[in-house]
């Protein structure tokens, strides 16, 4: 099985950007009187760090580069596609550098999106020189300790078989306004990530991969028996309403408000649940395997990359501030408050982990796990999205079917 440890899957990473180091080219900070440079960087949306994430690092860039302005946005995918050239080289108006997760990475190379950093690293990257890695993060297992605790738990569910018990005895609770759900899924259309944090990361849960030998592959057991579990989920009412309309923001404000009782989300969810819940009132757990899974815990690695856009008109100053950016990856993971982070490096923990419960936590997991990251370049995620939410859409009606005929429903 062709999972990786995090370390292990970015400690190539880390050699080409010492390599960068080296050779980075940046002569034009040399001319004693600089002209005005304009920057804009653009965020896929569904970002890692958001519209206003890197506020005080492009505030102190610009302080030691008066003559350069950096101006942030976010745009959706089909926009991003739009502004793409197939003209390389050649000068056209849109942004000057682009950011986004990894598993959209190879689509948008293939679209010439991208300018190649071969002329600033002289050396062979996994990503083909294309873009730079920022920070990562992973996604985990947010649960109530209260909603469990009056279900009669003291301790988050360890595999499927709990984790369904759980969600039978919360969701057999309350009725009405105060209905509570034991477990919730955001995989509507406006959600980027629903898949991946949703479904996926129950997959790789439970040691199955989703491609093999660059195509998609969902036929194994553990991929049928993950989307069967899910239905049953479905099909028993233990899921919170609108599986396929809600927003991830929208399922972690219900989780906050007590209406879910255990929910997948990513680390830096913990912050904007922590500002609606009081201290010790939630947890963050792995995502539980079946119960006959004997391996490590395995988690889906989300890396955020920045590259250059072909045909920006000041591809050495987009450089330069790219490579400011990967220099200050702790600083970018501790104001989004991401684990793992930026690449480790040994016997490194940032102080925002290594001092907070929660954090804390998570780090202990990123080191007792395996990580996959199988989708970074991968040139037909959206297809396998959509192919695997088309079939989680058929087993959740016909679940719904099932149960109206067992009541005697037409």
């Amino acid at each position: 099985m062709n999972i990786k440890k995090g370390d292990k899957i970015l400690l190539v990473l880390a050699v080409f950007l010492l390599a960068a180091g080296l050779v980075f080219r940046i002569g034009f900070r040399g001319a004693a009187k600089a002209k005005r440079v304009n920057l804009v960087f653009t965020q896929l949306r569904e970002s890692a760090w958001g519209e206003d994430g890197l506020n005080s690092l492009i505030e102190e860039y610009e302080k030691l580069h008066p003559e350069v302005k950096i101006r942030q946005e976010i745009r959706g995918y089909d926009e991003i596609r739009a502004i793409s050239t197939d003209a390389a080289g050649e000068e056209t108006a849109g942004p000057d550098l682009i950011a986004m997760e990894g598993r959209y990475l190879a689509e948008f190379i293939k679209a010439k999106t991208f300018s190649s950093l071969d002329s600033y690293l002289h050396s062979e990257t996994p990503l083909e020189e294309w873009v730079l890695p920022l920070v990562s993060s992973m996604d985990v297992l947010f649960y109530n300790i209260d909603i469990l605790k009056t279900a009669g738990f003291d301790r988050p569910p360890r595999n499927r078989a709990e984790f369904l018990l759980y969600a039978q005895t919360v969701s057999g609770g309350k009725r009405g306004a105060d209905k509570q759900y034991g477990a919730a899924l955001a995989l509507g259309p406006a959600e980027n990530r629903g898949m991946y944090r949703d479904v996926f990361s129950w997959i790789w849960a439970s040691g199955a991969l989703l491609t093999r030998e660059g195509v998609p592959d969902t036929g194994s057991k553990q991929v049928a028996d993950t989307l069967a579990f899910l239905a049953q989920l479905n099909r028993e009412g233990l899921l919170a309403p609108k599986s396929f309309d809600a927003t991830g923001p929208q399922r972690l404000d219900e989780f906050a408000a007590g209406k879910i009782a255990m929910m997948t989300g990513s680390v830096q969810d913990i912050a904007r649940v922590r500002d609606r819940m009081k201290e010790g009132s939630f947890g963050v757990t792995l995502i539980p395997g079946p119960a006959d899974y004997a391996g490590k815990p395995v988690f889906g690695l989300s890396v955020w990359y920045a590259g250059i856009r072909a045909g920006g008109k000041h591809p050495d100053e987009a450089w330069a501030f790219l490579l400011y950016l990967r220099e200050n990856g702790v600083t970018i993971a501790e104001q989004i408050r991401a684990v793992p982070g930026s690449l480790p490096r040994e016997g490194f923990i940032a102080p925002y982990i290594g001092s907070d419960p929660y954090y804390s936590k998570a780090w202990d997991m990123y080191e007792a796990a395996d990580l996959v990251q199988e989708l970074t370049g991968f040139p037909k995620v959206r297809e396998l999205e959509t192919s695997v939410r088309e079939e989680l859409v058929k087993l959740f009606a016909a679940a719904l079917t099932t149960a109206q005929k067992r009541q005697g429903q037409p």
